[in-house]
């Protein structure tokens, strides 16, 4: 079981607090790694959905690269 399954399981949430704690953990790594984290995510659970990254996604990857602040 990954680390997300297993921290999901000790904690109890509704859908807005395990968002709020989901954004309190990506500040933390932010933090540690001292430069902002971009995110890719969909929703495993609908499965008739294409979830992987492909040649479309690259334009949005590419206009949201430029703008972000690192401090390296």
């Amino acid at each position: 079981m990954g680390y997300y399954s297993e921290y999901l399981n000790k904690q109890e949430f509704d859908f807005e607090s395990l968002s709020n704690e989901r954004k309190n953990q990506i500040k933390k790594i932010q933090e540690i790694r001292e430069r902002p984290v971009l995110i890719y995510a969909s929703d495993l659970n609908k499965n008739r959905i294409p979830i992987s990254i492909d040649y479309s996604d690259l334009l949005l990857f590419r206009d949201q690269i430029p703008e972000i602040n690192s401090k390296k």
